[in-house]
């Protein structure tokens, strides 16, 4: 017998102007036809595919789901001498697979037939599992199980979203990136809004799932009245297990720069963050995150280049997690005033477990005037 036709695709939904429709489910596949006297049976048809969610409008709701995907068709029934059932047809883009087809009871009975795979999961919809294998009959094996369909996006770890920048008239700050699902990296924070007196922070970058890494800090918001202080950038965020750990965010003009994020646990740990750098008005620049375990510790974050009297001193290196070598300490920043001493590198990071420790930063020396000789 032949091959079932597959199950059609559903339909898309409708738009509306408070949300949109739902998307329709897709068909499920057509179950195979039974095998004859000597011949195997037809495979179970592929389930349709779930139709689109319809847009919503006017700035209405938002957009309907998108349909699941429609279950595969059962296989067909064995034939009497030594037939095997018909294998399961896959599921849709989100259905789970049909079962395999039962092996036919007879004198020679046949095998049971091999469960379809399960769809592939939408865009973050769970995968489809897979179907059940074929019953097989007096002296036959069964059949075997479908395989479970493969994740869709964020299925298998999606990424965090990003975090909403900081609204623009009344500064807030930057919305926190959302958490990556395992495997998926952290999303990144928002950047701080602002254009009156007060100027939002960077938001924090989402932590990353397991394996993932974490999200970039935002950037604070840049100060627009020179007598106000601009806002800090965001935290990065945490290295999942195994994962490294996202960046501090920026700070600007006289904002902190943010503080690198830890390196996550794992079986070779993530990095540390390095701390970022500061900007203009010097500060001592930030400290690199710690490592996770067996990960390194982030370097530290060079001063900013001061236009005034005092420069920053380099950042820390972060410290080592379990056998992690320590961050390297940032440079300290030259004076550009010959007559004022330059500040002092950071320390280096102590070695966590097993771990060496971290090079200290090189402190910059103050300009010397040369000295002419005199002729004799």
């Amino acid at each position: 017998m032949g091959t079932a036709g597959g199950g059609g695709n559903g339909g898309a939904g409708s738009t509306g102007t408070a949300g949109g429709g739902s998307g329709g489910t897709g068909g499920d596949g057509g179950t195979g036809g039974r095998g004859g006297l000597l011949m195997g049976a037809g495979a179970g048809g592929h389930g349709g595919t779930g139709g689109a969610g319809g847009a919503g409008v006017n700035g209405g709701g938002a957009g309907g789901a998108g349909g699941a995907g429609g279950n595969g068709g059962a296989g067909g029934q064995a034939a009497l001498l030594f037939g095997r059932g018909g294998t399961g047809g896959a599921g849709g883009y989100g259905g789970d697979g049909g079962g395999g087809g039962d092996g036919f009871d007879g004198t020679m009975a046949g095998l049971g037939g091999t469960g379809g795979s399960g769809g592939t999961g939408g865009d973050g919809g769970a995968p489809g599992n897979g179907g059940a294998g074929g019953a097989g009959q007096l002296l036959s094996h069964s059949g075997v199980a479908g395989a479970s369909g493969k994740g869709g996006a964020g299925g298998t770890g999606g990424n965090g979203g990003a975090g909403s920048a900081g609204a623009d008239a009344p500064a807030g700050s930057g919305a926190m990136g959302s958490t990556g699902f395992a495997g998926g990296a952290g999303g990144d924070g928002g950047n701080g809004g602002g254009s009156g007196a007060s100027q939002g922070n960077g938001g924090n970058g989402g932590n990353g799932g397991t394996g993932g890494k974490g999200g970039t800090g935002g950037a604070g918001m840049n100060s627009l009245d020179p007598l106000l202080a601009a806002q800090d950038g965001g935290q990065g965020g945490t290295g999942g297990t195994g994962g490294n750990a996202g960046a501090g965010g920026t700070g600007f003009t006289q904002g902190a720069d943010g503080n690198a994020g830890n390196g996550g646990d794992g079986g070779v740990g993530g990095n540390g963050g390095n701390g970022a750098d500061n900007t203009t008005t010097a500060a001592a620049g930030t400290t690199g995150g710690a490592g996770g375990a067996g990960g390194a510790g982030g370097t530290g974050g060079a001063a900013g280049t001061g236009t005034g009297g005092q420069q920053g001193n380099g950042g820390n290196g972060g410290n080592g997690g379990t056998g992690g070598k320590g961050g390297t300490g940032g440079a300290g920043m030259n004076s550009l005033d010959p007559l004022l001493a330059a500040q002092d590198g950071g320390q280096g990071g102590t070695g966590g477990t097993g771990g060496n420790a971290g090079a200290g930063g090189t402190g910059f020396t103050p300009r010397r005037r040369r000295q002419r000789r005199q002729r004799r």
